[in-house]
């Protein structure tokens, strides 16, 4: 099944590293994750969120380039804005 993200969304792949392009450099998030298009939406203080289908994953910060993964608190406070295609 492949998911349609918001249009504000940056979309990227996974690659088989488990690393995701960003600003012209990779970044690590998983191995578990590769294949898989995340869907990253940029968020206030030079964050981005990232999702992968509807799912709240963490949020990566740029500056540092840290990456903080959510707890299932952090995940059962959102709701997902991302459809399934047919």
């Amino acid at each position: 099944m492949t998911w349609e993200y918001p249009k504000n969304y940056l979309i990227r792949k996974v690659n088989s590293g488990g690393r995701i392009w960003i600003e012209n450099q990779t970044l690590f998030l998983s191995w578990s994750l590769c294949g898989f298009w995340l869907g990253l939406k940029g968020v206030p203080q030079n964050k981005l969120e990232f999702y992968l289908a509807g799912y709240y994953l963490g949020e990566i910060d740029l500056p540092t380039r840290s990456i903080r993964w959510a707890s299932q608190t952090d995940a059962s406070q959102l709701t997902s804005k991302v459809l399934p295609m047919s």
